[in-house]
């Protein structure tokens, strides 16, 4: 960002080159001094902003040794990755990174994982829930199945034109993005309740003994259809009331996310975007 002759804001790419090596900080710093010495801009240089990464405080320094200034007092914090961590500590705990790495990244969650996640409460109970529905077909098909049925016995024409929607998975690249997982979980409650209740019925059908009608000794119950799982009627008042805290960090984050400039829109109107 700099400000041209008219002193007026301007946003331009200067390069976006790829790091090919680990993400240490004096490598970030050797591809900016590379990209600034490029354009012959070592002396016009004000201030970064970058999110809060150890990695990126040790880029300053090593930038503010090569071009004579105290890294730390160029540097600015993205207030919107403070906002999200903010956010993720209300929902799992203060302590998110401790968390996080006893986490294994993989789509599919395991016992111990699953666990974990139970301990937070309503949102981890609610993030077990949807991975397991996504990560099965026979789920995911269900869910909009219950879906289906219910808008086809509407009187009403424009229940009847809904289509059906999938669960929303949280992840940790998309900023509040537990916030859309709870409100597409809240509209799909009914549905959800219904999905449960089908699974365990047809899971018992499928594990019932043909001589004695009890279940198998070996079937395992789903997960989550095991009691320990279920979302409460108490999880859910929870879930409501974080999904109203949780508008007021989504209202900042876009605020924070635009430059106020004047732009052609889709749909051909002009306007800026946030206000910072």
């Amino acid at each position: 960002m700099s400000r041209e002759e008219n002193s007026q804001p301007r946003k331009l790419a200067l390069g976006v080159p790829e790091l090919r090596t680990r993400h240490f900080g004096h490598n970030i710093a050797a591809e900016i001094l590379d990209v600034l010495d490029a354009y012959g801009i070592q002396d016009k240089i004000g201030y970064f902003t970058l999110d809060n990464a150890e990695s990126n405080d040790n880029a300053m320094e090593v930038i503010g040794g090569e071009l004579g200034f105290v890294g730390s007092r160029r540097r600015g914090r993205c207030f919107g990755h403070t906002l999200n961590l903010s956010a993720k500590a209300l929902l799992v705990g203060h302590n998110v990174e401790a968390f996080e790495e006893q986490l294994s990244g993989e789509a599919a969650l395991s016992e111990a994982e699953h666990t974990l996640w139970r301990r937070k409460g309503p949102v981890g109970k609610l993030h077990n829930l949807v991975v397991d529905v996504r990560r099965s077909d026979q789920l995911t098909y269900l869910l909009r199945s219950i879906q289906r049925s219910e808008f086809d016995l509407s009187s009403d024409p424009r229940i009847r034109a809904r289509q059906p929607v999938d669960l929303i998975i949280d992840n940790d690249t998309r900023w509040l993005s537990q916030l859309y997982m709870i409100r597409r979980a809240i509209i799909l409650r009914p549905f959800i309740k219904q999905l449960v209740l089908k699974h365990r019925q047809q899971w018992e059908q499928d594990n019932r003994s043909k001589r004695t009608g009890n279940l198998r000794k070996s079937a395992r119950e789903p997960r989550i259809c095991l009691e320990e799982n279920q979302l409460t009627v108490n999880d859910w008042v929870v879930l409501e009331h974080l999904a109203k805290l949780l508008g007021f960090y989504e209202d900042a984050v876009k605020t924070l996310e635009g430059d106020s400039q004047q732009r052609k829109r889709k749909g051909g109107w002009v306007g800026s975007y946030g206000n910072v």
